[in-house]
């Protein structure tokens, strides 16, 4: 998105410790990685302070239904299967800030 700053990170939990000093507007994560699945990632991330209502979408190549409900159910905002169609993640994206703006 233009204008926009983005913060990586390869290890979740390097992610969860950056957002307890900053509130992102977004999270866009994996639901597979190596040391946390995107449900607990979602789960400890809505505990912390501020990030309640940032919203989450989780990705994975992974069709199994389970997957989306253990992420929807810990929090996550969205879940979209890879690979991911630009223009409708594009319009997820936009949609999902405009309304936390709101």
């Amino acid at each position: 998105m233009p204008g926009a700053d983005v913060q990586s990170f390869a290890d979740p939990i390097k992610a969860l410790e950056w957002t307890k000093e900053n509130i992102p507007d977004i999270v866009i994560s994996d639901f597979q990685m190596g040391t946390m699945n995107g449900a607990s990632f979602t789960a400890a991330f809505r505990a912390q302070k501020g990030c309640e209502d940032v919203p989450v979408i989780i990705v994975t190549a992974y069709e199994d239904k389970s997957f989306r409900y253990r992420a929807l159910d810990a929090g996550a905002t969205d879940f979209i299967t890879s690979p991911v169609d630009a223009r409708e993640f594009g319009t997820r994206l936009r949609n999902l800030l405009r309304l936390r703006r709101h």
